[in-house]
Order: structure tokens, then C-alpha cells, then sequence
């Protein structure tokens, strides 16, 4: 399977849980107001989201679909196509209501049907004499038609988005621009070429029902980086499963397990980064930005040896990678850790011990990294005591925030149990050199989790 095959299964899922979001949204504020007509400006979106929901559920059975290899249909991406036109369909009406105007929605729907026509003629040729360059055609012209629909659609939104500057409307721009890039037409043309551009392709088209329910899940934010952030979080996991399919790893239940879980904690720690961000840009405070760097690092770190795990990266230079980048992360979370508890002037000692430590073990380099463990244990002492620094410090002024009786023990409380649980289940596997995709990726992911809700504010009680 290609990459963007494997992608439909995420696009549709992702566009499930968007239109959730936004089904959400629209019904919480349309109980909120009082007068009948202003109720009615709302019905757009719900309509929108049935639209997103029927693309998703399409998406996810063209996964199955093309995974189970069904005969003839798998390759004209016939079932995709069928729920495609039935979306634009559904997203005419929404224009109709939207510009209060029918002649170009109707025309719209008119296109649809032709489409549709189409798609349904070429079928049943294709199940008559199985091959058919008439039906080829068919095929072409309806995703043609598909893509003018989109493409109109589109730029609706991005009028609507111009319009209102709103990082609602701005992800409903963006997530149909990615429905046109997540198109099988555009997608088989870009795949002939490098696995990164095709990466690319499907980093754009994730990003479009993740922005979306990020935007509608928190329609007070504003548009930046963060949003961004939060999109490309979520295309982790497809380059996790498609380096299983690429690299012919087999599919077993465990493996599938892992590579979910450990995923679930690359999107944990990138969308933490991209929290950090919004809330860096709004106060410009040095230790919110260093713990944006810390997160960031992580999740890069985790990915990498995940990669070399399945077998994307070399092995050994991606155990290396990912040593550097969890230790140096580490040791900027004891940095950040020294200035919370009130010290300083003393911040940067931890870099003072992690750094010639660092330059001793890259001279080690190509040997197995588990070897230069076992050798030189001496050294790794210290570096496991600048990692532990934090878990100390953070504790203690989590304890003395709740000595006091205010709130907000569970950040630093909940920073240090969740160092706790990664340094503790990291160092397992990385110091003795497990191999491959281990579970230590899945069970190091709920420290992301745990991090995720103590940065977040969520581990402190309500008033």
C-alpha cells in the first residue's frame, strides 16, 4: 500500500471526530441564543459536519477497501468517489445557505448528479467486461468534476475566512483545500516521485480535520503556529504505519498495539509543544518557551526511535539520535526546573556535566550504544542524576504549593510524576540497547499523557 492509502484510514477518522467538533460547537451556541432567526445561521455548520462525516466514513472504507484489495473497484477508487459526490452534494446545500443565493449551488448539484452518473456507468462496465478504457474515462472525468466541486467549495471558505479572520472559519478553508489534496487523482500523480513529497501531500491533507477540531474544540484562540502545531501533530502516526507496510514488518496485533500507543505519545508531546507555543506568545516568559524546546525535542526523539525501530532510519545512528535528544530535553527540563525553584544563578550547571558526557559517548560512535553503557557505567551515573534533578525539585515545590493551601500543585506535582514514569521505563530499554520496535515506545507514551494533562492545568481541581 502507498502511503496516502494508508493516510485514508487517518484523514477519515480525523474528519470524524472534526465533525464532532463542529456538530458540538454549533449546538452549544445555538442553545445559547434566544432569537429563532440568529439559530438558524448555525444549520450550515451542522449540515457541514454531515458532509465531514460522510468524507470520513468514506476515507475509512476506501482503507479497507484497497487493504482487503477488493477486485476491480480497489483500483479506480470507486467507493471513495461515490462518497465524495455525496458529500458536494450535501456541501451545495450548505452554499445555497450560506450565500443565500441558488443559481451557482444549484449548478453545483447539477455537476454532482452528472458525476455521480458518470461513476455509476463506469461500474457497471467495469463489472460487464472487467476492463474498460471507457469506464477509465469515466472514472477520470467524474474525479475531474469532483475536484471543480471541491476546488468551489473551497474557495468559499476561503472568501468566508478572509472575511471573518476567525480560526473556525480559517481550518473550514483549510480542511477543504486538504480534501482536494487528499484526492486518490492528485495523490497517484505525486506518489512516481520521492516518499518524502508523498509525505508531504499527506501531512497537508491530516492537517485539515485536525486544525478543524482543534479550532471548533477552542474557537477562542487565535490563528497561529499553534494551530498549525496542533495539525501536524497528528500526522505522526501515518508515518509510524507506513514504515510497517513500506518495510514489510508484519502486521501482528503486538506490533500494530505498539506503533499505536507509541504514536499516541509523539501526538501527546507535539500537540504539548504546540499548547506551550500558544501560551509562549502570549506571555513571552522564558521558562514557557524552554519547555516548548523540551517537548518539541521529545517528540522528535520518540519518532525517530520509532523509525529506526520499524527500519526507516539506520539503527544505530537513530538510538544515537534519539540519546542526544532526550538527554539534552532532560536536561533543559532540570534547567527549567532550578529556575522554578528559585536558583537561578546555578540554572546552567546541569549543561555543564550533560555536555562533555555528551562529547565522550558520540566519540563511542558507531559502536552499539548498549555497549558503551555497560562499559563506561561510571559515567552514566551522573547523566542519571541530572535527569532525576528535576523529579526532585519539581516535587518539592509541588509540596510546598500545597503546604500553603493554593492552587496549582498539580503542574509541578504531575511534571514530576510523569519524569518519574519516562525516565524510569526509557532508561530500561534504551540503556541496555533493545532493539527494534519495543514496547518501552507504548509504555514511555503515557508519561506524555501524564505531562500533557499536569502542562494543561488539568490535574489541579476545580474550584
Amino acid at each position: 500500500m502507498e502511503i496516502y492509502e494508508i493516510a485514508q484510514f487517518f484523514i477519515g477518522s480525523g474528519s470524524i471526530v472534526a465533525a464532532g467538533a463542529v456538530a458540538a460547537y454549533s449546538r452549544r451556541r445555538a442553545a445559547g441564543v434566544a432569537d429563532p432567526e440568529l439559530r438558524k445561521a448555525f444549520r450550515p455548520l451542522i449540515l457541514f459536519a454531515v458532509a465531514l462525516t460522510v468524507f470520513g466514513v468514506g476515507s475509512i472504507v476506501t482503507f479497507l477497501e484497497l487493504w482487503t484489495n477488493v477486485p476491480w473497484f480497489a483500483d479506480f477508487y470507486y467507493v471513495y468517489y461515490m462518497f465524495i459526490i455525496a458529500e458536494t452534494l450535501i456541501l451545495s446545500v450548505v452554499a445555497s445557505m450560506i450565500m443565500k443565493q441558488y443559481s451557482f449551488p444549484i449548478v453545483m448539484f447539477l455537476m454532482g448528479l452528472v458525476s455521480g452518473y458518470l461513476l455509476v456507468q463506469a461500474g457497471f462496465l467495469v463489472i460487464r467486461y472487467r476492463v474498460s478504457s471507457t469506464a477509465q474515462f469515466y472514472f477520470a472525468f467524474s474525479s475531474i468534476v469532483e475536484l471543480i466541486l471541491l476546488g468551489s467549495v473551497a474557495l468559499l471558505f476561503v472568501y468566508i475566512a478572509y472575511d471573518t479572520r476567525r480560526s473556525t472559519s480559517i481550518s473550514l478553508a483549510y480542511g477543504m483545500i486538504t480534501q482536494i489534496v487528499a484526492l486518490p487523482l492528485l495523490n497517484q500523480v505525486q506518489s512516481m516521485f520521492h516518499f518524502w513529497l508523498s509525505f508531504s501531500f499527506v501531512v497537508i491533507a491530516l492537517m485539515g480535520p485536525a486544525m478543524i477540531a482543534f479550532a471548533f474544540l477552542r474557537p477562542t484562540q487565535n490563528v497561529s503556529l499553534e494551530l498549525l502545531g496542533y495539525g501536524m501533530s497528528f500526522a505522526s502516526p501515518v508515518l509510524i504505519f507506513s514504515g510497517i507496510f513500506i518495510t514489510g514488518t508484519p502486521p501482528t496485533p503486538d506490533i500494530i498495539l505498539i506503533a499505536g500507543i507509541g504514536a499516541l505519545g509523539i501526538v501527546m508531546a507535539s500537540g504539548t509543544a504546540s499548547y506551550l507555543y500558544g501560551r509562549w506568545r502570549e506571555t513571552k516568559q522564558v521558562p514557557t518557551g524552554l519547555l516548548l524546546v523540551v517537548f518539541a525535542t521529545l517528540a522528535v526523539g520518540h519518532m525517530v526511535g520509532m523509525l529506526g525501530g520499524i527500519g526507516i532510519l539506520p539503527s544505530v545512528e537513530s538510538l544515537y539520535t534519539e540519546f542526544v535528544m532526550t538527554s539534552f530535553a532532560l536536561t533543559l527540563l532540570g534547567v527549567i526546573a532550578i529556575m522554578a525553584a528559585g536558583y537561578r544563578s546555578a540554572s546552567l550547571f546541569p549543561f555543564f556535566i550533560l555536555l562533555p558526557l555528551l562529547a565522550f559517548f558520540l566519540q563511542q560512535y558507531p559502536d552499539n550504544l548498549a555497549q558503551v553503557f555497560s562499559q563506561y557505567m561510571l559515567w552514566v551515573a551522573p547523566l542519571m542524576a541530572i535527569f532525576a534533578l528535576p523529579i526532585v525539585l519539581f516535587g518539592r515545590v509541588a509540596i510546598r504549593i500545597k503546604k500553603s493551601g493554593e492552587r496549582g500543585a498539580g503542574r509541578p506535582g504531575g511534571i514530576a510524576l510523569a519524569l518519574l514514569f519516562y525516565i524510569t521505563f526509557r532508561s530500561s530499554f534504551m540503556v541496555p540497547g533493545v532493539g527494534g520496535l519495543h514496547v518501552g515506545y507504548a509504555i514511555t507514551a503515557v508519561s506524555f499523557v501524564i505531562f500533557w494533562l499536569a502542562i494543561t492545568g488539568r490535574l489541579d481541581p476545580k474550584k
